[in-house]
């Protein structure tokens, strides 16, 4: 028997090899799995599982008085009242006292009197005006009766904050390109940002809970930067279910699709993501990691057993194959949640480019050059023919075209404070330690790599362009790092210098570094020095993120080898 179970593991090992193989060459980011096709095994194996529920049928009052919305499942209806489940107790509220009643599906004008109002978590909605921020207190005006009156909101009992949506000619414009871009996809609109994708409703609830809940914390943490203004547009945000449409599109914007997960179109005005979880794609991936391996370790437990014929030997092997396959789906669970917050920190990062430039507090706008038109012009012309040799050649000289400089208009923000605010984004809370970036700069430091202040604001243009990819890749750790230091020391500096920069149009980088110095009353080398010895105090040195996933993986398997 030991000689039996010594033969299986030995062949498991093999199989374990295999996959790890799998896990290097695709990396963490493109391991996917297809949600519905192992649901009945997760139910047992999995202490989580995100299932599609079945709507209730809700109802929306709008009170006559102090503003207050009431939203929740209707229980019962009566000629003179309604009973609600809300605040998870059931109310009864008199119909005499409901201005407006909105039920699901119906479509409802925007009903309040302010352009933005405050969702709490009780489950009532606060039509009132944010007038200031006191440290962790709001304070609101409120009209009733023709009078207004002040009051104060503690930031804890916000669950969100809706804005109304913007319906001007831009937002309908950018909207009807959207459908004939996408006929085949669904819209999901909330406040004035609207959701358009082909994936499904789970993961539309999922995008749409992180985007209230970072365009929330960023108007409460920056709210004197956004008084005063307004967006200019509807935010739109598309979502690829299927990698390969994801992919293509972002080509034809000269974007490489397959670098990226996402992207904020300064153009069209419009977010672009890849679901990395999208049920398409992710059907291939499963078979591949979880139906072939599983398949291959059954059909060795069947072989062995054939081989010895033994009733209690067949228990063993049985019981030995389960304990495996269980391995790998604990791994498998390891990678799913890990390209969950993929997809999350992507949406987190591309919304909050595409947030401030609506509200026009950076100006992220590029125009591309004329190269890039023709060069768009042409892949319609070559992907329309169905030749697959010139697609072939398309996607080489493509390659090699993103590498080369494109004329922008240098009337933008500075990278490091653009890309700085959407890595600051991308955590929830906003602003909490990002084990990604944070172990890139720490590495910076560590081999004296860290770049001078007037090396960081010399890039204007979003991406650091121009930039080696390791470049690249330290520039946007060291805005992360730099932002969430100046956020956690300077935060009333910060907003100051964002306010003026925004407003004063300072455009050369000389001009921006010097009014960035003047509002921290800073020289460069005083923050640069303060910078790094905050980052060396505040965080502890951390493990490679890869090796660390490569122990988990042995660690898990290590009995085995």
């Amino acid at each position: 028997m030991r000689k039996l179970l010594k033969i299986f593991m030995f062949l498991f090992f093999l199989c374990a090899i295999a996959i790890g193989g799998v896990f290097l060459l695709l990396g963490r980011e493109k391991m996917l799995v297809h949600l519905e096709d192992i649901k009945a095994y997760m139910m047992e194996n999995v202490e989580f599982l995100e299932v599609e529920e079945k709507e209730p049928e809700y109802i929306t009052l709008y009170l006559k008085y102090g503003g207050t919305v009431v939203s929740g499942p209707l229980l019962s209806e009566t000629d003179t009242e309604f009973t609600v489940l809300w605040k998870e107790q059931e109310f009864v509220i008199e119909k005499s006292q409901v201005l407006k009643v909105k039920r699901k599906g119906e479509a409802i004008e925007w009903e309040y009197n302010n352009p933005m109002v405050i969702k709490l978590k009780n489950g009532s909605v606060l039509d009132a005006c944010i007038k200031d921020i006191k440290k962790n207190r709001a304070v609101i005006e409120s009209s009733l009766d023709g009078s207004s009156y002040e009051t104060e909101v503690d930031i804890n009992d916000v669950e969100h904050l809706v804005y109304k949506p913007i319906s001007n000619k831009e937002s309908r414009e950018i909207e009807k390109k959207i459908k004939k871009n996408f006929p085949g996809m669904k819209f999901y609109g909330e406040g004035n940002v609207t959701i358009v994708t082909d994936a499904n409703i789970n993961w539309v609830k999922e995008c749409r809970k992180n985007i209230r809940v970072t365009y929330t914390q960023l108007y409460l943490k920056f709210f004197e930067v956004f008084e005063g203004r307004e967006p200019s547009f509807q935010n739109y945000i598309v979502i690829f279910d299927n990698y390969e449409d994801f992919v293509m599109h972002a080509i034809e914007d000269g974007v490489p699709g397959w670098a990226v997960l996402g992207y904020y179109h300064t153009e069209e005005k419009v977010t672009y993501l890849f679901n990395v979880l999208g049920d398409n794609f992710s059907k291939i991936v499963y078979e591949l990691f979880i139906g072939g391996t599983t398949r291959s370790i059954d059909a060795q437990a069947d072989m062995i057993k054939n081989s010895y014929r033994d009733g209690h030997s067949a228990i063993v092997i049985d019981g030995q194959a389960k304990y495996i396959k269980d391995k790998i789906w604990q791994m498998y669970n390891y990678i799913l949640s890990d390209c969950r917050n993929i997809t999350i920190t992507t949406l987190r990062h591309e919304f909050t480019h595409a947030l401030f430039s609506n509200w026009g507090i950076q100006n992220v706008k590029v125009s591309r050059s004329e190269k890039k038109r023709k060069m768009s012009k042409k892949r319609e012309e070559i992907f329309g023919s169905g030749d697959k040799e010139k697609k072939k050649r398309w996607i080489e000289n493509l390659v090699a075209y993103v590498g080369e400089n494109e004329d922008y208009d240098v009337k933008a923000s500075n990278s490091w404070i653009v890309e700085g605010l959407a890595t600051y984004s991308e955590t929830y809370p906003v602003g909490q330690q990002n084990d990604r970036w944070l172990y890139t700069f720490q590495e910076m430091i560590r081999n004296d790599e860290v770049y001078p202040l007037e090396v960081l604001t010399y890039y204007k243009i979003g991406s650091f362009p121009g930039m080696s990819a390791p470049a690249m890749l330290n520039a946007y750790s060291q805005s992360w790092a730099f932002t969430t230091f100046l956020m956690n020391v300077y935060p009333d500096e910060v907003v100051l210098y964002m306010k003026r920069s925004c407003s004063e149009g300072v455009r050369s980088d000389k001009e921006e570094l010097a009014l960035f110095l003047e509002c921290l009353n800073k020289t460069s080398k005083e923050i640069d020095t303060e910078f790094v010895e905050y980052i060396k105090a505040k965080y502890e040195p951390l493990d490679d993120p890869t090796v660390k996933q490569l122990l988990y993986i042995h660690n898990l398997f290590k009995e085995f080898m």
